[in-house]
């Protein structure tokens, strides 16, 4: 079995500076500076106060005054590169960094379309619940395969005169590891959680910035990132960890493209899915659920799936179908996966 191991990435380094008061900014629209003797370390930032009541105050709620996204860029979501420091803004009640005038523009027109989705809930019934099984079964969520799942792909591209090598990898491993890695040409990033019983951890990393660590935010939507692979929820209904309700026969079309199955309304950690399944074989056809598009957006998104692959019983497709582009993978493997 090959064994997969990533590029090494580059270690952390000490935490950014903010140097005006989170707390002025949030409940007095103040830009004030903070003090070095007044300095809480929270995350990847350092952040400073103009006094020590404000000091309190975030510690008392750091949820509240610390940065939204984990510091990320407020247009491409908390799975982004950092914003810049000095591009902040409140939206609110929450401070947020933008990496550029123009990403901080686009916030500022329509914020709702990218703030990241609230958790939901679903209601089960039996019925969905055994379809879900059934199909989650059908996708090997019960499966104990002999190594870790893991997809790739690689395409050229040509970007002016330059040409790229474009390389995309993602994993899951048994032991709830979640990596999705892309390269062009020599220069990767990448990010990567874990979940356990005990809590979870994640973090960008990247063979040409430091390693950041993930908040809460940025896990949550590393999560719903990976429940979004069909195994990974699989494995999550088979676990018992996943609300089912049944919503009947169903016709889903995207780009004049149509298909007809049951459809079964998931939620697992307050992430909802819609699951279309042939009730013939407990396939799955399609899933449709809020995420963040390509143009960052986040919106309702449905995609098909096609040119299904099997390892040990692990079902993949190669193949996504959405209303704004395709997304394809050249093959799935079994790897033994090793990090540095």
């Amino acid at each position: 079995m090959p064994v997969l191991v990533l590029d090494g990435c580059v270690p952390a380094q000490a935490p950014t500076l903010l140097p005006f008061d989170v707390v002025a900014l949030v409940d007095a629209q103040q830009t004030t500076a903070g003090r070095a003797e007044w300095e809480q370390v929270h995350g990847n930032y350092a952040y400073r106060f103009d006094n020590e009541q404000a000091l309190a105050r975030f510690r008392a709620e750091p949820a509240r005054y610390a940065l939204a996204f984990g510091g990320g860029c407020a247009a491409m979501g908390p799975l982004s590169g950092a914003g810049a420091p000095t591009r902040y803004f409140v939206h609110d009640q929450r401070v947020y960094l933008a990496a550029s005038e123009s990403c901080q523009a686009s916030f500022r027109e329509a914020p709702q379309a990218y703030l990241e989705p609230l958790p939901e809930t679903v209601a089960g019934d039996e019925a969905g619940a055994a379809l879900a099984l059934r199909c989650a079964r059908w996708l090997g969520g019960d499966r104990a395969p002999s190594g870790d799942f893991a997809l790739r792909s690689t395409k050229e591209e040509t970007e002016g005169s330059r040409p790229w090598v474009v390389r995309k990898l993602r994993v899951l491993t048994h032991a709830q590891v979640w990596v999705d890695y892309v390269a062009w040409n020599a220069d990767a990033w990448w990010s990567r959680g874990r979940w356990t019983s005990t809590g979870a951890e994640g973090s960008a990393r990247s063979n040409k910035s430091p390693e950041r660590s993930y908040d809460a935010t940025q896990l949550a939507a590393l999560r719903r990132n990976m429940l979004w692979e069909p195994l990974a929820m699989a494995r999550e209904v088979c676990a018992g960890r996943v609300a089912a309700k049944s919503l009947g026969q169903a016709q889903w079309t995207i780009a004049g493209r149509s298909a007809t199955g049951h459809a079964v309304e998931l939620c697992c950690e307050g992430v909802r899915l819609v699951w279309l399944i042939d009730p013939a074989d407990g396939a799955l056809v399609a899933q449709r659920g809020v995420r963040r598009r390509r143009d960052a957006r986040v919106a309702e998104t449905t995609e098909f799936l096609d040119e299904w692959t099997a390892k040990e019983g692990l079902r993949a497709p190669l193949v996504r179908v959405r209303a704004d582009g395709i997304e394809r993978w050249d093959e799935a493997q079994l790897v033994t996966f090793e990090e540095r």
